[in-house]
């Protein structure tokens, strides 16, 4: 009886490990690619909608392309984002490891990707 409970105990702590992995993948619904230079752009806010990554390092002066709606980035990702082309307007910064489920501005027209460490 000792050595079912102690199966019985071992495959519910497995299941747990599952179920919790699986949660922190669900933030944001999305496997986060390799490596850590990165951002992970969502069409809407609440990251929800297609999905485009985006990896760096770069400069996009004029545009990313994508929709702009939510964010994530990569470990040692900081993502500097402006409003109008030619880093116009007040810009927002986010650092390594971000959700970020709502932008603050509806296009993001500039864009600059730096990567620590990489």
């Amino acid at each position: 009886m000792k050595f079912r409970w102690a199966g019985l105990l071992g495959i519910a702590a497995a299941l747990s490990l599952v179920f919790a992995v699986n949660i922190s993948s669900q933030d944001t619904g999305m496997d986060e690619p390799d490596g850590c230079c990165w951002v992970h752009f969502w069409e809407q806010g609440g990251f929800v909608g297609d999905d485009n990554v985006i990896e760096g390092p770069g400069e996009w002066p004029d545009g990313v392309g994508v929709p702009t709606g939510s964010l994530t980035t990569g470990a040692c990702t900081t993502v500097t984002l402006w409003p109008q082309e030619e880093y116009q307007g007040e810009p927002v910064e986010y650092g390594p490891g971000e959700q970020v489920p709502e932008l603050p501005f509806a296009d993001v027209n500039s864009m600059k990707l730096t990567c620590e460490g990489e």
